[in-house]
């Protein structure tokens, strides 16, 4: 059958929903044409986008949203707003140019009927915000993420958020909050809810361990109290702390109204994971913190590696179980209000199930499965979330993503996102996607440091990341 495709100029004129009508998807519509195509919009239906006379598709039971494209026009349905920025992302990498020459613009996408297909609901990517984070690098992320149909953008600032309650929380070099709002504004653009993330427990030096800094006390030793002696987690006999926590939270609230979960970390708590006392601190802090959590409106969520001990799941190496005896296990998961969101970490688990998964939910809590960028790792717990009915992805990225940026692609791709048609699973044409992605996200580098996901070809010691 012959193909049969929707072809368009320089400038596509449309009606749909007016929240479309922002700047963050003007500029992919203008990345995702070239730099040569513009999108204008005027107000139309709710939940939908419309050019030509190809009348809006129903949208199927179970499903998101309806794209329809015949040559008649482009017709595109949703149940809500981010279904909506997630159908025009669909949209967006099936546009080909036909002529890009200055003055004969063409563009056409092929005739087509699609509907989402998610095989995971809630799809959160979690990145970590560095000093050597740049503002081109992290906002090419948030796009990414975006065009790949992510549900949720976990933003995690390592001493890179510019607090009023504390200042030696940030390094010299720390985003503002209001560069901080523009990522979030940019996210719900997208179609993404932002979750922002601070420390609770263990990780209060906002640096890696294996750097050795700490970005309070290596800039004002005397705040030594508020920490562990090694400095690592959160002084939890200290009264200034709590006190302190909740003012940045209501910080980061302040930076991205509307977000309805809260990460509070958890996780490699090393002062307080042995011994009956210490182990009886840490469960009435982590519960008194969750609680407030909950009374200031937002869902908590913390990683999984403290309430699990490795007898009472039942497992044994590769998982990663941070609590020393069971019942102390178990008295940690009594303390903790059903109501918060475990995010269960193992990231050498290669094969379906992932055991410890399934024992939080029979535990009674939802639970994200949170791979690292191991493609088998990202699908044994993809498997898990679908076979046993959990509550979604959360990719992890850590300090790797400047090297490995291809898998927020590939790791969408295992949760049933849609990719540009032009594209293959191998890894080698995930690799020349992603970069084809983001020259459109990004439009063109203005250096050559800024161009792709890495800095630089060759990689050192003295610099291992963007």
């Amino acid at each position: 059958m012959e193909k049969t495709y929707f072809y368009f100029g320089a400038a596509l004129r449309g009606t749909g929903d007016s929240r479309l009508n922002n700047e963050t998807i003007r500029s992919l519509w203008k990345g995702f044409c070239f730099q040569a195509g513009s999108l204008e919009l005027a107000e139309g239906s709710a939940f939908s986008f419309r050019t030509g006379t190809q009348e809006l598709p129903r949208i199927p039971d179970g499903k998101e949203f309806a794209l329809r494209v015949t040559e008649e026009g482009i017709a595109l349905a949703a149940r809500d707003y981010p279904a909506l920025a997630r159908g025009m992302m669909v949209l967006l990498m099936r546009v080909e140019p036909v002529d890009l020459t200055e003055g004969q613009e063409r563009f056409r996408i092929e005739s087509c009927a699609l509907e989402s297909r998610y095989t995971v609901q809630t799809r959160m990517l979690h990145l970590c915000v560095f000093p050597e984070t740049t503002p081109d690098f992290l906002r090419k992320c948030l796009r990414l993420a975006g065009v790949m149909q992510y549900t949720h953008l976990v933003l995690e600032f390592w001493g890179m958020l510019k607090f009023d309650c504390l200042k030696e929380l940030s390094w010299e070099n720390a985003f503002s909050k209001e560069f901080a709002g523009q990522l979030g504004k940019e996210a719900r653009d997208l179609g993404m809810d932002v979750v922002p993330m601070l420390n609770h427990l263990g990780h209060a030096s906002a640096c890696r361990v294996s750097g050795g800094k700490h970005v309070v006390l290596d800039q004002n030793p005397r705040l030594a109290p508020l920490f562990s002696p090694d400095g690592w987690s959160w002084n939890l006999r200290s009264p200034r702390v709590p006190d302190l926590l909740r003012e940045l939270r209501r910080e980061l609230y302040e930076v991205f109204p509307g977000a309805q979960y809260f990460h509070l970390g958890c996780d490699e708590v090393y002062s307080y994971e042995t011994g009956d006392e210490a182990q009886a601190l840490m469960a009435r802090f982590l519960r008194d913190r969750i609680e407030e959590v909950l009374r200031e409106g937002k869902r908590p969520i913390i990683w999984g590696d403290m309430l699990l001990n490795a007898q009472a799941c039942g497992v044994g190496k590769p998982y990663f179980c941070g609590c020393d005896t069971p019942e102390h296990a178990r008295q940690l998961l009594e303390a903790i209000p059903r109501e918060t969101v475990i995010a269960d970490w193992h990231y050498d688990v290669l094969q379906p199930p992932v055991k410890t998964s399934i024992y939080l939910k029979q535990q009674g809590f939802q639970v994200l499965g949170a791979p690292w960028f191991q493609r088998e790792n990202c699908r044994a717990y993809v498997d898990t979330v679908r076979d046993s009915g959990l509550m979604g992805i959360m990719v992890t990225t850590w300090h790797t993503l400047a090297q490995q940026m291809p898998h927020i692609v590939t790791d969408a791709l295992l949760c049933g996102a849609y990719q540009s048609p032009w594209s293959g699973p191998e890894d080698s044409r995930v690799r020349t996607e992603t970069a084809a992605l983001l020259r459109k996200v990004s439009g063109p580098a203005a250096t050559y440091a800024q161009a792709g996901w890495t800095d630089s070809q060759i990689f050192t010691q003295a610099n291992p990341m963007t």
